[in-house]
């Protein structure tokens, strides 16, 4: 369980009469939304017809509590860009950064913007995210030979920073003390500070152009404005005053924005601000970067051609200019054009500058400062912030390593202050990499034509901000073991957020979610349908289990430890667990929202509420159209004769090169099992009772597996490849000893404790022998001939997901067994070295590690499942 009691949890304790409505209610009303307005209810060619009416029904709902949604209003939400805020909702207001060189030919060819893989030349990663309140990240770009410094605090209350500590409720006196604030779900104020420093020390400094820029999107009637300006200033905004910009939204309401710079070093005839305003369709705002550097691109190639041909012509005339324009002549340096459009809906902001410099950005929410009327107000609100920020940043990065250390132990296990700090950057980009996606989508159903779907949203992390900046399914399953470690209300809002985006006529979950345009530019074109037979290993069913178990206890022998033992809470649970009642006041949408904080029971009862029925549908589903051609097998749809990349293991050989439709698939057996197992657990959890149709679809998945799966040639489990055909050679069972021989031992599908000639098998022959290198467990025997070949995603290459649920299984036996405690310890201890070995050349995490030498590849900043580092560092499975 995590610790929050020295932690800014911000999470206020329930007034009496904060609880009074009938949580019963509560949750029928949430869920009774979210089936009613399922969001793929109702397919479209083109998403041209919907109307704004519709729209509504994909905005985010209310999730737990007022000031929660109120927190969390605000974030990191674009893991695309390298740094940037968004609002979470289907009209947001986006915020971004974007830098280049500006002394030199190629220097805005350079500009940086885009979260990208060229870790050579710019290397970037949030040191401390809390996921809710603060960030702090640090960007070294070695070509602009520049140090980039981001700091961001949410103000989230407009009197109190840091919250007191909620445990000592009852000795404090005043509302402030206890906790009980007033808030809105606006969001509130945040404060962005950027920080430039030189990378070298050089005679002559490097001159940046730093742009921070503001936009309103899907929004057509909304526009900003910079204060005191009206069209155009030619010479810009001196930048000893600050500039305050205004606009409005109309999910965040009035707003108005204060920028200031600090230099220390300013540039020549570059003093001040320069601003650019424009009006762009409202779904391409997002694109302002590419305008940016397009408009100051020709600029500078018009600046540079109109000094040559001056040069030109001075030396026909005989005049000594030198050799070089630039003898006599600066440099040019391209600024943005000092204009704004009246009905702007996009603002950019440049200041030309040298190191060291502080670029600070303000945003004042009118709904928390209800008196801002003048330019004078905004400035006494920003310059409290600015005035208290390095103070309350101080506070809240203290905060966040007495929680890391509270919850993953890492100083009691002897852990240096390095590998420590390899852990927090492990987690701080896991949650840093949270998004909010809205957009529409491609479907296609059966074999029919490829539809697009009206646009809906979703709130996930993601695997990696440069490569995979969206939300996959199977892998949200591992991220969430992690993060509701660390806070289980983000984790399980974005559970939620996933079963919400299920089909609800078929119980279908789309396995990548590519939402709108600029989430598609970063998709190769034939990957962006997602096909409704196609699944998904189904992790998120073991991040539900693995909440519930932290609050309930686990079970064990059939019998189970809860908080939700009482007769009332059960009877909570199963009144209306399916959403089939209606509350009287369905259309109060005020009910739930009004409640500023709830307990953690009912917060899990809510929770499941919304997430139960669902999982239940998407059970069904996997069941019904991933069955294999014998009943109670299994067969992953979508393979092609390379890949399966529905299983997520992509080009692992099956053992056949043509797909069979008599071919059974070990991992997907093991993964219904798992989930039908999650179902059984929950099922006895909350009803306190088995599910005796699950129990006997338990027994029978249990006993068929040595009938379907085992291969008497390696006395293990494998896929079934199908027989022969016409003058094929190879055998029915796959031969392969992979990643998928793991997977009965991983999920715990066979009993190992009935059968305990295949636990030593397990152990010594697959583990040890065949799978087993210094550096982590291969994807694929290095005696295979596949080893190593082709594309070589998962045929050898080490994975931090699948190294994890080893130790998991590992860890849950090694009290019973010194040969497993033994695997277990040096394994860890393998993975661990690995990773930090990387880390310390790099400074970064891999999407995968070397089978040879231990190297990390492939996809980075890879902070998604491979933060599962942080577990395994703090032994939590």
């Amino acid at each position: 369980m995590i610790t929050r009691t020295k932690m800014p949890s911000f999470i206020t304790h329930p007034s009496s009469s904060s609880l009074s409505i009938s949580l019963i209610f509560i949750a029928s009303f949430i869920l009774f939304i979210i089936s009613s307005h399922g969001i793929m209810s109702t397919l479209v060619k083109s998403d041209d017809s919907i109307t704004t009416d519709q729209q509504c029904k994909y905005s985010e709902p209310i999730f737990q509590t007022q000031f929660y949604n109120h927190t969390m209003k605000w974030g990191t939400y674009r893991p695309q860009v390298i740094f940037g805020m968004k609002t979470r909702s289907p009209q947001p207001i986006l915020t971004g950064l974007m830098w280049h060189r500006a002394d030199t030919v190629d220097g805005i060819s350079k500009l940086r913007h885009d979260s990208n893989m060229d870790f050579n030349n710019v290397r970037y990663g949030w040191n401390r995210h809390d996921g809710q309140y603060f960030a702090m990240q640090s960007i070294r770009d070695f070509e602009n030979l520049i140090q980039l410094d981001t700091k961001l605090l949410k103000h989230v209350e407009e009197k109190t920073f840091i919250p007191v500590d909620v445990d000592n409720k009852e000795n404090s006196n005043t509302k402030e003390q206890q906790g009980e604030y007033h808030s809105n779900e606006k969001g509130g104020d945040w404060t962005v500070r950027i920080m430039g420093k030189d990378l070298k020390q050089l005679k002559n400094k490097p001159i940046m152009s730093v742009c921070f820029y503001i936009s309103l999107e899907n929004e057509p009637d909304v526009s900003l404005r910079i204060s005191g300006v009206q069209g155009s200033k030619k010479q810009g905004l001196v930048s000893n005053n600050p500039i305050i910009i205004r606009g409005k939204n109309q999910d965040i309401g009035e707003f108005s924005i204060h920028v200031t710079a600090n230099e220390s070093n300013p540039v020549d005839d570059y003093n001040n601000f320069y601003f650019y305003g424009v009006k762009k369709n409202p779904s391409d705002v997002w694109k302002i970067h590419q305008d940016v550097k397009q408009m100051l691109s020709q600029q500078m190639i018009s600046s540079i051609n109109s000094i040559q041909e001056k040069f030109q012509e001075q030396q026909m005339k005989g005049q000594n200019v030198g050799a070089s324009p630039w003898d006599t002549t600066p440099f040019p340096i391209a600024t943005l054009p000092n204009t704004i459009d009246d009905d702007s809906n996009v603002l950019v902001i440049q200041k030309i500058v040298r190191s060291p410099f502080d670029l600070n950005v303000v945003f004042l929410s009118h709904e928390q400062h209800p008196d801002i009327f003048s330019n004078y107000q905004i400035k006494e609100y920003a310059l409290h912030h600015l005035e208290h920020f390095d103070e309350n940043i101080k506070k809240l990065k203290g905060c966040f390593e007495t929680k890391f250390e509270e919850t993953f132990h890492l100083k009691d296990k002897n852990f240096n202050n390095d590998e420590k700090e390899m852990a927090m950057y492990a987690l701080s980009n896991l949650v840093g990499g949270i998004g909010y996606y809205y957009g529409n989508s491609y479907h296609q159903y059966g074999n029919g034509e490829i539809r697009t779907i009206p646009p809906y949203s979703l709130f996930t992390a993601c695997p990696c901000r440069s490569f995979f900046p969206r939300g996959f399914l199977w892998d949200e399953g591992f991220h969430s073991l992690l993060i509701q470690r660390w806070n289980k209300q983000i984790s399980k809002d974005i559970i939620t957020n996933w079963f919400r985006v299920m089909d609800p006529s078929t119980g279908w979950i789309p396995r990548e979610q590519i939402l709108g345009e600029e989430a598609r530019t970063r998709v190769p074109r034939e990957f962006q349908v997602q096909h409704d037979t196609h699944a998904n290993p189904p992790v998120l069913f073991l991040g539900v289990l693995e909440l519930l178990q932290q609050h309930l206890g686990p079970i064990r022998d059939g019998s189970s430890s809860s908080s939700l033992n009482d007769e009332k809470s059960q009877s909570m649970v199963e009144l209306d667990l399916h959403g089939t009642q209606q509350p009287s006041f369905l259309h109060e949408s005020n009910a739930f929202s009004n409640n500023n904080s709830i307990s953690e029971r009912e917060s899990m009862i809510s929770f499941l509420k919304q997430v139960y029925p669902n999982m239940k549908k998407n059970y069904e589903w996997y069941l019904s159209t991933q069955a294999g051609s014998i009943p109670n097998t299994f067969r992953w749809r979508g393979r092609t004769p390379g890949h399966t990349l529905s299983s997520g293991l992509d080009d692992y050989p099956r053992g056949n090169t043509q797909p069979s439709t008599d071919e059974r698939h070990l991992d997907l057996y093991s993964w219904i099992y798992m989930m039908t197992d999650t179902m059984n657990r929950i099922h006895e959890m909350v009803f306190k009772k088995k599910d005796q149709v699950l129990v006997q679809r338990l027994e029978t998945l249990r006993e068929n597996i040595m009938k379907y799966h085992f291969n008497k040639d390696i006395q293990w489990f494998s896929d079934y490849a199908g027989k022969p055909i016409g003058n094929e050679t190879r055998p029915e069972f796959s031969p392969h000893i992979g990643y998928i021989s793991l997977f009965p031992f991983l999920l715990d599908v066979v009993d190992f404790e009935k059968n305990p000639t295949l636990f030593d098998h397990v152990l010594n022959t697959i583990i040890r022998e065949r799978l087993w290198t210094p550096f982590g467990l291969s994807s694929l025997s290095r005696t295979d001939p596949m080893f190593g070949t082709r594309e070589n995603y998962w045929r050898g290459p080490i994975w931090i997901n699948i190294n994890y649920l080893t130790l998991r299984a590992l860890n849950k036996c090694r009290t019973r067994s010194e040969k497993c405690h033994e695997v277990y310890t040096l394994l860890r201890r393998n993975i661990g070295n690995t990773l930090h070995n990387e880390w310390k050349k790099s400074r970064t995490i891999y999407e995968q590690y070397n089978a040879l030498n231990g190297n990390g590849q492939g996809a980075h900043p890879f902070t998604g499942w491979s933060s599962l580092i942080t577990l395994i560092m703090g032994e939590i499975y």
